[in-house]
């Protein structure tokens, strides 16, 4: 199973079959993302131990436990366990495959001895009133933490539960897991590597075409045909009533989130701000308040990757970066647009593209950070907003600890961009509106980012650096 991409995380996989004693390995993210792929491709499938909990409907409990612990049994008789019958309850099945894995033949890892665990989609086997969790804790605590050669692997879709009971749990699995692989969606790199290894080989620009809807989310990219042009992919996915991305936005949100529709509230609030929200400006356009709820819900949308909180001047600020979702919200919500073939031929289509763009730029800033040579120099990343009477925005703001501002601007035109009059004065009050706002000691250097370069005349000069869409594709 070829794992495209994804070098980071294969190196922390590496490091993992090195290390000694016992790992308890939580690996999260957004729905799609690729999670179970990446552990199943990097063993190849082979391990000691794996199960799969089935989804569920929560509001048919009948029977639930029975049936999930069922499907942990017949994984048990796959790996080696001799007993027909299925556990009485989770305390037995933990014990069950703490002796399954002491067995001498047990399936270990060639490379490093290891025996390798992984149980996915792990929240749906907390059923209701099941003692799941409790077992689940005893059997860590009391055999896997007690091992020197265990790889313990869980993940699952439904990330309020592995938020709340795994990564920020107060009670028995408090501190418990010794790794986190948080599984972010590919940059354009990847995605590049992704499209051709699917035999679809496009221009740059094309490519940043589609990541424009579908972010770096390899599962949306694998239903892509080559057979097919950007706008027929787009159209026969996400617009045709069938297609298989047609209601993936309520899908996507009703799978990682217990009452998804207040997570959907927030998500529709910030898609109104391209440069976010803080969380006053939240609360205003929302009926949360002020308290843990809310709090809960922006960081389970950011441990997802939906959004990003950054902070400038003092101010908190979330962001809409999830590009699928902001697609969704704006297109397949409504009834206004029925073809993205027609759409894209008018201006409003242009319109979008711009706002896209930005956020193709924000995602993949690394590949920014190398264009300019600046991969090793510690940097906030921010988008810039002052209000009269300097009244100026800027893009993107790579604020360096090397005494150097980037002020990005970032066009996404057919044509190289021409910098005219209006324009050349727009930029230089952009700088001297950040320089007073700010009150920044540092050398202040615009930037463009155009897909298709700057068109040199005489107001160019206002531009320091110019960086194009290759330069997207860099790291």
């Amino acid at each position: 199973m070829a794992i495209v991409g994804r070098k980071e995380e294969l190196l922390v996989l590496e490091d993992l079959l090195r290390k000694k004693g016992s790992q308890f390995v939580v690996v999260y993210g957004r729905r799609r993302v690729g999670k179970t792929f990446l552990i199943d491709g990097f063993f190849d499938n082979r391990f000691s131990f794996k199960v799969t909990a089935a989804a569920h409907d929560k509001k048919k409990v009948a029977r639930l436990k029975q049936s999930q612990l069922k499907i942990f049994q017949r994984a048990l008789n796959r790996y080696g366990d001799s007993s027909q019958d299925t556990p009485k309850d989770w305390f037995e099945a933990f014990d069950r495959l703490s002796s399954l894995l002491n067995a001498p033949n047990v399936y270990r890892e060639p490379s490093s001895g290891k025996r390798i665990v992984f149980i996915d989609e792990i929240p749906w086997f907390d059923t209701p009133k099941s003692e799941f969790k409790a077992a689940f804790d005893l059997f860590w605590n009391e055999y896997g933490s007690t091992q020197s050669d265990l790889l313990l692997f869980v993940c699952g879709s439904a990330a309020s539960w592995i938020i709340e009971n795994i990564l920020e749990s107060r009670d028995g699995m408090h501190n418990r897991s010794t790794c986190r692989i948080h599984i972010r969606p590919m940059n354009l790199r990847d995605v590049e590597s992704l499209l051709s290894y699917n035999d679809i080989r496009l221009p740059r620009k094309q490519i940043i075409e589609y990541y424009m809807v579908f972010g770096g989310i390899p599962y949306y990219l694998n239903l892509l045909s080559p057979r097919f042009s950007v706008s027929q992919n787009i159209d026969r996915l996400c617009f045709d009533e069938g297609g298989a991305l047609h209601h993936e936005l309520e899908e996507l949100f009703a799978s990682l989130f217990v009452h998804h529709e207040n997570h959907l509230a927030v998500i529709k609030a910030l898609s109104s701000r391209r440069m976010g929200l803080t969380r006053d400006e939240i609360i205003e356009k929302t009926d949360f308040t002020s308290g843990s709820k809310l709090t809960k819900i922006l960081r389970e949308l950011e441990r997802c990757s939906f959004i990003r909180r950054y902070e400038v001047s003092g101010r908190e600020t979330y962001q809409l970066v999830d590009l699928f979702t902001m697609f969704a919200l704006n297109y397949l919500e409504g009834e206004e647009v029925t073809s993205w073939v027609r759409f894209s031929t008018t201006s409003t289509y242009q319109g979008w593209c711009g706002y896209a763009f930005e956020i193709v730029c924000l995602n993949n800033v690394p590949s920014l950070k190398a264009a300019l040579g600046i991969q090793g120099v510690e940097a906030k990343i921010y988008p810039f907003y002052v209000k009269e009477p300097l009244g100026a925005q800027i893009d993107l703001v790579i604020d360096r600890d090397d005494g150097v501002a980037n002020l990005c601007e970032m066009k996404y035109t057919v044509e190289p961009f021409v910098i005219d009059k209006d324009c050349h004065a727009s930029f230089l009050h952009k700088i001297e509106a950040f320089r007073s706002a700010t009150k920044k000691d540092k050398a202040l250097l615009m930037t463009l980012v155009s897909a298709e370069g700057l068109k040199k005349n005489t107001y160019s000069d206002v531009v320091a650096i110019t960086l194009t869409a290759e330069d997207l594709f860099l790291a």
